[in-house]
Order: C-alpha cells, then structure tokens, then sequence
C-alpha cells in the first residue's frame, strides 16, 4: 500500500497538532532525570520524564516508543557554557549580565526580547524537531537576583516565553517564581516546582494550576534533609496535601537519579509503571491490549480505514483507522514514530510513515518576513494566529483571512 502525501496536507495537520499540543493532568507520575545518562533515561518507567534538552534528540523516540512524554530543559534566563550548541550565540548577542548564579551560570537580561527571543525560539524549535512533548524553561526569577532587573520585567519575559512555544507549537511549564504563578498561570500548560514546601504557604500558589486541571510536577531534596518519614513528611504533606499536585523526592539536586513518587496526601510511595490501553482492530474484532510499548497491527486489508495522521506517538492500524507519522518521521517496527537509524531503518514500516536511514523533519519555520508558503526547502508559517492570504502573505482581516487563504500556513476564519 502506498500513499502520496502532498506538503499541503502535511502542514494542514502540524497545525491541528499545534491547537491540539499536549497538556499534562493531574495524577501522572514523573522522573527528573536532568543529568540522568542514557541508560537511566531509558530505564524511567514514570508517565512523564523531564530530560537535558541535548540528550533529546536520541532519548525521545525511545522514550515515546514505550507511552511516555518527554518534557525537554534549558535555562532561559541564564548562559550555559555547557550549551556547546549556541553558548557562542548568546556571547555575540551580548545579552549577558554581569551577575552569576549559585550554579556558576551567568545571568541574562532578559529585558533585551529582540536579542533573546530568537536564539531561545531557536532552542524551541529544535524541541519541537526532535519531538519533545513539552520544554522546561528554568531560571525565570532574573529579579530576585539582578537588581536593574524588575518583577514586571520577568513577567513579561515569562509571557512571551509561553507565546513563543505555543508559536512553535510545544507546551510549556512555569518553573519555580511562586508569587508570580497565579498571574501566569492562564499562559503555561503546567508547573514545575522545586522545594516549596522549605517557605510556608508557597506550594498553595500552585492551586491556580491545579485548579484548572493542569499538572503541577514538585520535587524535593534529600541533600535538603527532606525525607518521607517523622516531621520531614508532616511538612511535606500539610504544604502539599489535598491539592492534586505531583509529588517526587529526589535524592540530591544533581538529579542524576529516579525520582521517588509518594502520594502528597499520605506519603505512601507509588510504584505504578507507565502503562498504556491501546484498542486494535484485528480480524474484524476488538480488543484491548495493555502494554508498556505501543503495539503494532499488520493487516493488509484497508477497506473503509480512516487515514489521519498521528497525535500520539502511534503508527500503524488501531481501530479502524490508519495512523500515519507525521514530520517526515518514520514508523519504527515498535510502532512508534521516531527517528533515526535505531528505528528509521531495520523492521521500519514504510506504509505509515517515512523509511530511511535519514529520516529528519522538514524545515518549517514560523516567518520572520510576511512570506508564507513553500519557497525551497522551507515551509514558512504564519506567527501569532496570522494567516496566509492568497498573496502568500502573513495577514489579519476578512479580506485576506477569508476566500483563497491557505489553511497549511496559518489560521484562515
């Protein structure tokens, strides 16, 4: 079976993707695994794992392959010289402050958005590419720490932050800035918090996330002396307790370890494992499958399937649907889309995504000049709910927005 997917089509869906983008719910278990190796991360068996941003593009697909999301960090308000990507970038830029972090990192000013905002877009979209289903961005809090810095000013950074991922079309988590969680909350799709219960009170800012059903991901330290057990808990569970938050402990703040889930009710730990419900469609009848990878159904009969493109990581035959790879990514013998050689070549199934040894994504990119449209090897989409008039332009109004826009590069009324 062979299908012939124009561009159009192609980009028509990566923009339902992108209203339809993931948005983590209360009661998901989580592993912070920042500077987890490779075969750590491949070991997580948490719903959600938040990993380095550069070990990305190699442990997503895997992560992916067996139900799990993957949330992807950078720091945005300061310069990693371990960032050997684009450190170079920031220097030229000259967005740095003249202040450290506790971390040795340097601060940014991130009152400069016309320097910073493209090289931290930059950084969006290669989540995107790779296929993180969320970035984490830390260091929010420039105020407290730089005095030329205000609190108005992180606001503002924070939102644009949030708009530019939802212009690329990735969710976001508000890291840390308690006191400003309330203001900021209707932007972010969750929060990650870290050692809120040390100052009274502090967790409860998070209620503003919790309280529409987005996720509120907390971690504590054992290298802080907290423990689950004797007034250590007591603490934990009166700062945390009854408010649908996710609680973990890690070991140390070097985050090189699994994260122990407890409930923040009661403090009894959760072993629960990633497991997935998958409901196939075989020899015309229905079963449920439960598995902690995604299974795959050959059958050669395609009479009357829908074909769609997938939202979920899955490929292949579910339900009487055909669910295709999108991205130019491939459908690896596990049933999940993903890339590269790993999965992309041996055991690859050609009818529901792209195989290859090279299988990468296409260079979209939101429109820095009013263009949209295919030119080259660039998909140029509109930004900020614009849309392509029939001109090829990036547009607002009836008369551009309305007959002859083109849906595939941006919003048509």
């Amino acid at each position: 079976m062979k299908f012939i997917l124009s561009v159009t089509l192609l980009v028509s869906t990566l923009l339902s993707n992108v209203n339809a983008r993931w948005k983590p719910t209360k009661g998901l278990t989580w592993d912070y695994l920042l500077a987890g190796d490779d075969n750590l991360i491949q070991g997580s068996k948490k719903d959600v794992v938040t990993i380095d941003l550069e070990h990305a593009e190699k442990m997503v697909p895997i992560l992916h392959s067996k139900g799990q999301k993957a949330v992807c960090y950078f720091s945005g308000g300061t310069m990693q010289k371990s960032r050997k990507i684009d450190y170079d970038d920031y220097v030229k830029a000259g967005v740095a402050l003249p202040v450290t972090s506790s971390w040795g990192n340097q601060y940014i000013d991130i009152r400069k958005k016309s320097k910073l905002q493209p090289l931290i877009e930059k950084r969006m979209k290669r989540a995107y590419q790779y296929g993180c289903d969320a970035v984490e961005v830390d260091s929010l809090g420039v105020h407290a720490h730089v005095k030329e810095i205000t609190e108005n000013d992180t606001i503002v950074f924070a939102t644009w932050l949030a708009q530019t991922a939802h212009d690329v079309g990735i969710s976001i988590g508000l890291k840390n800035v308690a006191l400003l969680a309330p203001e900021l909350e209707p932007h972010f799709d969750f929060a990650v918090v870290e050692s809120c219960a040390e100052s009274k009170n502090v967790c409860n800012y998070y209620k503003a996330f919790s309280n529409n059903n987005k996720a509120v991901f907390i971690v504590h330290y054992g290298n802080r002396d907290w423990k689950l057990s004797g007034s250590k808990l007591n603490t934990l569970i009166k700062e945390q307790g009854g408010r649908g938050f996710t609680c973990v402990l890690s070991v140390n703040q070097d985050l090189n370890t699994y994260s122990t889930n407890y409930d923040c009710d009661t403090g009894a730990i959760i072993n629960r494992e990633v497991k997935k419900t998958i409901t196939i469609t075989k020899n015309n009848k229905a079963t449920t499958t439960k598995t902690n990878t995604q299974s795959t159904l050959i059958n050669k009969s395609n009479d009357n399937l829908i074909v769609e493109y997938s939202t979920d990581g899955r490929c292949g035959k579910y339900n009487g649907k055909i669910l295709m790879c999108p991205n130019n990514s491939c459908c690896s013998k596990y049933g999940s889309c993903s890339y590269g050689d790993a999965f992309c070549g041996k055991g690859c199934q050609p009818a529901y995504g792209k195989c290859d040894s090279v299988a990468s994504s296409p260079k979209i990119e939101l429109s820095t000049d009013g263009r949209c449209g295919e030119f080259g090897d660039k998909i140029l989409m509109c930004p900020n709910n614009s849309c392509c008039s029939k001109y090829g332009s990036c547009s607002y109004g009836d008369a551009f927005c309305g007959k002859g826009c083109q849906p595939a590069y941006g919003k048509c009324n």
